[in-house]
């Protein structure tokens, strides 16, 4: 599960998703989406992702 989180420096939220496994070293892949405005906006942009 992915949580979003705030910023407390800049005020802006994001999360970090998982992205799959790299094919030749197969070590996790995380992904930051990061100076989202809101939360309702962090929450749009994690379902597109997802």
């Amino acid at each position: 599960m992915t949580k979003i989180k705030k910023d407390d420096k800049t005020g802006t939220y994001y999360f970090v998703y998982s992205g799959g496994m790299h094919p030749i070293t197969k070590k996790r892949i995380q992904r930051k989406r990061k100076g989202i405005k809101t939360y309702k906006e962090a929450q749009q942009v994690l379902k597109q992702v997802i």
